[in-house]
Parts: C-alpha cells; structure tokens; sequence
C-alpha cells in the first residue's frame, strides 16, 4: 500500500524532531513520541523524513545553525537584538541566510506532498526442520541444527539473536536448545529464546520446557518467561509473560520492560545501520521500559541523550560509543 503524507503530518513530525532534540525532554515525551509514531504508517513515514531533513540541515550548515533555525521554525525565539546577545545579532546574517534554505526545501517538502517509499520491517526467516520443527528467526540472527538418533540439539550462535521455536512432539528424541552454558529441553511445546549481551530470556507460549544453567534448573509453563544473567552469580527469575509480548518482535516492535540498557542496544544493534558500542558500564545498567520500532532504531538511538544521562559519541571504527554523561 502506498501512504501519502500530508501537510499537518509533516509539521507534527518536525515539532517531534525539535521536542526529542531539547534537553528537557523525559522518557514520557519519548513514549508519547512511540505512542503517537505507532498509531498511523504515515506519522512513520513523516518522522523518518523530517529527521533526515533534520541531519541534511545540520550537513549543510552546521548543527548549532541547524538547532537555532529549528527554534525559529518552531516559533521559540525570535532575532530581537534588544532582547538577545551580541553574539546572536552577529549570527543572525547567517541564521537567515539558512533560514530561507531550511524554509524552502521544508516548503517543498510540503507542497508536493511527499510520499516515501514505506521500508519493511527487518525480514522474520522461517526454517522448516527435518523432524516438523519450525523455526523463526530474527533479524541477525543464527541457529544451526546437530541431529543425531537420539536428540535435537539446535545451537544459537554469536553472542546476540532470537528465535521461536515450535517443536514437533517427540518424547524419545528430546529437543534441546544450547545458548551459551545454558540449555532449554522441551518435548513438543512452543517457546522463544533471546539472546542479548550478557541476557538470555526464554519465554513458553505453549506447553513446558526446563532450562539448565550452571547455577541449576527450573520449569517454565507457557505464560512465563525466565531471565538468566550469564555473567552474575544471581539465580534465575520467573516472571509472567504474554505471548503477544514474547513474538512482537515478528511485527517490528522490540518490547521490554525494566531491562538493562545494555540488553536492549544488543538487540537494536541487529536492526540498526550504525551499531552502539557501550564502553561505560554504568550506561548499560540503566533501566529501559518501553518499545523500540524495528524501523526507526536510528530515531530512537538520536533520542537517547534526550531522555537518559548518557552520551553518544562517533568511534573511529565506525558506530557509536555510549557512556554515562558527565
């Protein structure tokens, strides 16, 4: 299907850019932004462009020009020299000059209605297994299989992923999911394995599974998820979890709630174009509760600095290095 975005959907996505851009802005305006972005494909496709508006200004001629012609698009200030420093009156030259620029691409922008080609959403890969398993998987993400006579043995590889696994009933030949140290054994059941930084969560949507680490073992029923810290010493929890949470991330949407912010960039790293690296532990204990879009990885990452105290930096390898702010 094919949106076409209007005038009032652009003008409500440039005043979402300037507002997740203030210093001010709390983790509430960030998930009134999510609320707002999600409710209609054209807000998506407004937002995305009136932010990569946002970066071409900033190419163009430099952020703080950039930041001080969006106050003034935004109607926040105005170039009274009696009012504002000299500093700003001598500024104020250039500030028109880009100015009009930003006023006439946006006037062009709106007046030939835009309309973006839409992207989809980060490809869910289903395998069909020989014994009538299936497997999805996400963005990413690699599971081989290991079958012999008398077991299922699939691995998930690397050090981030997720699948969902349907498995095939089979009492003789258990079917065992290896992640790390850890191991999840199920007969025939339905459950979704992810793994991200130092988290692995499993969570059951049907039927039972039991999940073996170092630290010992449990059963799960469908309508949990366990959460098993790979590095810490600390036991296992089991906490309740629906299955519309467990598999939305098959529908472009990342949901979490009080997980550590390190988990969380773990898993946007396999959506996003420009990878975070976390070199401040203190950053990547930071709690997250909320929802990150598959297709807008790149607006949530700018918005980061706006609703934590954390900064972003460019590394020289490429990506972006996290750390707590100063």
């Amino acid at each position: 299907m094919t949106y076409r975005v209007d005038v009032a959907e652009l003008e409500a996505a440039w005043l979402w850019v300037l507002r997740l851009r203030d210093e001010q802005a709390t983790q509430d305006d960030l998930a009134e932004w999510l609320r707002w972005y999600q409710a209609d494909e054209r807000h998506r496709l407004a937002f995305e462009e009136m932010q990569s508006f946002w970066h071409e200004c900033g190419r163009l001629i430099g952020d703080d020009e950039a930041a001080s012609v969006a106050a003034l698009l935004a109607g926040r200030s105005t170039p009274d020299e009696r009012s504002q420093p000299s500093g700003w009156r001598r500024r104020w030259p250039t500030l028109a000059a880009s100015l009009l620029i930003v006023t006439a691409t946006l006037g062009w922008l709106v007046s030939a209605h835009w309309s973006p080609p839409a992207e989809p959403i980060a490809e869910v890969r289903q395998t069909s297994l020989p014994d009538g398993s299936t497997v999805d998987l996400a963005a990413r993400s690699t599971v081989s299989s290991h079958y012999s006579e008398d077991l299922r043995l699939l691995v998930m590889e690397g050090e981030t992923g997720e699948a969902y696994f349907s498995v095939a009933r089979n009492p003789q030949r258990p079917f065992v999911v290896q992640v790390g140290t850890m191991q999840v054994r199920a007969l025939g059941t339905a459950f979704n394995v992810r793994h991200a930084d130092d988290r692995v969560v499993v969570s059951v949507t049907k039927g039972i599974v039991e999940v073996s680490t170092p630290s010992g073992s449990a059963k799960v029923a469908a309508g949990n998820r366990i959460v098993w810290e790979v590095s810490g010493d600390s036991v296992p929890s089991i906490t309740p979890a629906t299955e519309a949470s467990t598999l939305a991330w098959q529908q472009g949407r990342l949901e979490y709630h009080n997980e550590p912010l390190a988990a969380v960039i773990a898993d946007v790293n396999r959506y996003s174009h420009q990878p975070i690296v976390i070199d401040d532990s203190a950053a990547g204990d930071i709690l997250f509760s909320g929802t990150v879009f598959t297709q807008a990885t790149e607006a949530w990452i700018d918005a980061l600095p706006q609703v934590f105290p954390v900064q972003l930096e460019p590394r020289l390898t490429g990506g972006l290095s996290l750390k707590k702010r100063q």
